[in-house]
C-alpha cells in the first residue's frame, strides 16, 4: 500500500519510477537499469534482501550513487552509518511534501557537483 501511494504520489510530481516489491529484485532493477536512475528510495526493511543489504549492493557498484533510506524506526535506532552510508534518512511515516524536497536537495547537490566535475 506504501509503495503505490509514493509511487503515485512520484509520478504526479514528474518522476519516473521504478518499483520493486523485494530487495533482490530492487538490486535486480538497480542492475539492468543503472544508467537511467538517477536516485533510489529504499525501505529498511525489506523481503529478500534488507534495504541495509540493497544499499550496500548498488554502493558497490556505485559508491556515489544517491540512496534515501526509510524506516519506521528512526535513524538513530538503526545502524546506517559505514562506508555504504544512505544520502539521506526518512522516518515514516513521512509526507510527500518532506519525500519530494529530500529528492528535490539530493539530485540538485548531484547536479551541482556534475557540472563542477565537467
Amino acid at each position: 500500500m506504501v509503495l503505490s501511494m509514493v509511487t503515485a504520489a512520484l509520478k504526479s510530481h514528474g518522476y519516473t519510477v521504478l518499483t520493486a516489491e523485494d530487495g533482490k529484485r530492487a538490486v535486480s532493477l538497480y542492475k539492468k537499469n543503472a544508467q537511467d536512475i538517477d536516485i533510489a528510495l529504499i525501505d529498511h526493511t525489506m523481503p529478500g534482501f534488507s534495504g541495509r543489504q540493497v544499499l550496500t549492493t548498488i554502493a558497490r557498484h556505485n559508491p556515489d550513487f544517491p540512496v534515501i533510506l526509510t524506516s519506521g524506526h528512526r535513524e538513530g535506532d538503526l545502524d546506517v552509518s559505514g562506508p555504504y552510508a544512505p544520502s539521506a534518512f526518512l522516518t515514516k511515516p513521512y509526507s510527500i511534501k518532506d519525500l519530494s524536497c529530500t529528492l528535490r536537495r539530493i539530485l540538485d547537490k548531484q547536479e551541482e557537483q556534475q557540472l563542477a566535475n565537467a
